[in-house]
């Protein structure tokens, strides 16, 4: 659901940003991009238009695009890496978790492989 979603995006975001060369953009800043372009609500998760809009807008080169899907009782975590100038998928990494109980590991993975990939 939305909280599920709206929490992964999150914990993605704190993981990402331990990295010493990728990091992620400060939700005030994002917010203040969002008002200046008149776009959705500060509270409002970006979709991947809006994520490459502002990334253009801020001089960010990559746009992560977290997603959680459920098969049965278990869970996927996937992150498409796109160029934020040209849309162009650059990666994608996923991470399983069995249950909701396993999540957040699984996205503490996700972000490891990001890391890695990108810093």
């Amino acid at each position: 659901g939305r909280g599920l979603d709206h929490a992964g995006a999150l914990a993605l975001t704190a993981d990402v940003d331990q990295s010493p060369r990728v990091g992620a953009m400060p939700a005030t800043r994002i917010r203040s991009t969002l008002a200046r372009v008149r776009r959705a609500p500060a509270d409002t998760l970006l979709d991947e238009i809006s994520g490459r809009e502002v990334a253009t807008r801020e001089g960010a080169r990559i746009v992560v695009v977290p997603a959680i899907g459920r098969a049965d009782s278990a869970f996927v975590v996937t992150a498409r890496i796109i160029d934020a100038a040209t849309g162009n998928a650059l990666k994608t990494e996923l991470a399983r978790a069995q249950d909701k109980a396993h999540v957040m590991g699984a996205i503490e993975n996700l972000a490891t492989a990001i890391r890695r990939a990108f810093g």
